[in-house]
């Protein structure tokens, strides 16, 4: 029995302008708090606050690295260098280990001819031109 296999499992459903809708809280959360800052610090650290924060939230979540955001690209090397590391090594023999075994080329073996001629038939003489002719052919070649 055969099923379809929708193509796209890991996609997330965009909502508005290609943000998804953890996207769209984020830049949202962003919003509230520059708004609530802004009561706090002069206009020029606050213009230099919203240009920093939004470009940072937009090459967080619209560059890719292989695949990935670089936000999850951060997270995941970060896991990469603390997370500790222990190495083993196991030597791993199968029952049947592979060995490569080079055939020697034989020499060509004078064919046998099935059929027994008389020396003075005209097939006899045949047959040898025929022989002869194939050995010099191969003596040229080499």
């Amino acid at each position: 029995m055969q099923f379809t296999v929708p193509k796209f499992l890991e996609r997330e459903t965009k909502i508005i302008f290609g943000l998804t809708l953890k996207k769209l809280a984020i830049l949202g959360c962003l919003g509230i708090l520059l708004f609530a800052i802004k009561f706090f610090l002069p206009k020029g650290i606050w213009y230099f606050l919203i240009f920093f924060s939004v470009g940072l939230f937009f090459f967080f979540n619209f560059v890719r690295v292989g695949g990935q955001n670089v936000f999850e690209l951060f997270i995941n090397s970060f896991q990469f260098f603390f997370r500790a590391r222990t190495y083993t090594w196991d030597k791993k023999e199968g029952t049947s280990p592979i060995k490569i075994v080079r055939k020697q080329v034989q020499e060509k073996a004078q064919r046998a001819s099935p059929l027994k001629f008389s020396p003075e038939s005209r097939l006899f003489n045949l047959r040898n031109k025929l022989d002869i002719g194939e050995r010099q052919n191969e003596e040229q070649q080499e």
